[in-house]
């Protein structure tokens, strides 16, 4: 199953499958409800994938909901794992200091 959510007011593309969502765009608090929309209610078993590579902005509000869901699910067993981060993503999830917290696939460096 695939689904595409996306209108022309929301500088945001979400495709989702059973396991993993592939977001395009920005994530900030304009389309932060969209985010959590489309991520809750979480798959009900496995790990669930973030593709990320597409992802041009993100801020606060968005390492927030990342944060949020990466709880939950480390709490029933399970893992977020963040694939591929952009560039704009890699660098906030460094700034953050969660580089050795977030499962992020490829691994980021920890800082030197």
């Amino acid at each position: 199953m695939v689904a595409e959510t996306a209108d022309d007011n929301t500088p945001l593309r979400v495709v989702r499958t059973e396991t993993s969502f592939v977001f395009t765009g920005e994530i900030d608090a304009h389309t932060s409800a969209l985010v959590s929309d489309v991520l809750l209610p979480l798959p009900a078993a496995g790990d669930v994938v973030v593709e990320l590579s597409g992802v041009s902005f993100v801020d606060s509000s968005g390492l927030r909901l990342l944060l949020d869901v990466h709880r939950v699910l480390e709490r029933d067993g399970r893992r977020l794992i963040v694939l591929a981060p952009s560039r704009p993503v890699r660098r906030l999830i460094e700034i953050a200091g969660l580089v050795s917290h977030l499962h992020v696939e490829p691994p980021l460096d920890p800082p030197s």
